[in-house]
């Protein structure tokens, strides 16, 4: 092969294909083969592409997965408060034992709750209505003027910006409702509904407490 070492068929000896010819009696070396040379190129690129194929296969099976997207469930406590109309305040709310809850006018001497009236115009009322959640506790109460408040409160927590709510309220059939923007608060048959235009957010029930 002229692309190597070749040895002349003459004289036997070994020469460098760079000599292009026998240094002893002159015989010139063999003619390159095309051929030869083609396989080699061929061969070449072969391998080119052999490791650019590793590279690619291995850049993508170590390639981080994309993450997707977790679809967030918005959670609802009870009661609902926008953040825009929140109370704050720091005072501790005082629980009370079960009691059967009164929904109208005639529980005139029963006063609200300290921790409600505080909320109220002129920080006293009437209770028409004390009871509670399993997270909430729920009064109605009403002045002197005749006007009417809903109140929530988380239970057995300090009233806060997010634990405490205030709204005016009015009757409603056999109980009352309260709005504060597209929120509904609504006490009717012993439940609490609270909505939004016509989902409904939460409904639990109400127990009595005195």
């Amino acid at each position: 092969m002229a692309g190597s070492p070749w040895t002349c068929e003459r004289c036997g000896n070994g020469n460098d294909a760079r000599a292009r010819a026998c240094r002893v009696c002159g015989e010139p070396a063999p003619p390159t083969s095309k051929r030869s040379r083609s396989l080699w190129v061929l061969l070449a690129l072969v391998l080119v592409a052999a490791a650019t194929m590793g590279a690619t296969i291995l850049i993508a099976a170590n390639r981080p997965e994309p993450v997707k997207p977790v679809a967030q469930i918005p959670v609802y406590t009870n009661p609902v408060i926008p953040p825009s109309t929140r109370t704050t305040t720091s005072t501790t709310m005082a629980t009370t034992s079960p009691s059967t809850p009164t929904t109208s006018t005639s529980a005139a001497s029963k006063p609200c709750p300290t921790a409600t009236a505080q909320y109220l115009p002129g920080g006293e009322g009437t209770a028409l209505l004390v009871a509670q959640t399993e997270k909430s506790f729920i009064t109605i109460c009403q002045t002197g003027d005749g006007q009417m408040f809903y109140d929530g409160q988380a239970r057995n927590t300090a009233p806060s910006a997010d634990t405490h709510i205030t709204l005016p309220a009015q009757p409603s059939g056999d109980g009352f409702v309260a709005a504060n923007g597209e929120y509904r608060y609504t006490i009717s048959g012993g439940r609490l509904v609270v909505s939004v235009g016509d989902q409904v957010l939460t409904e639990d029930a109400l127990t009595p407490v005195s």
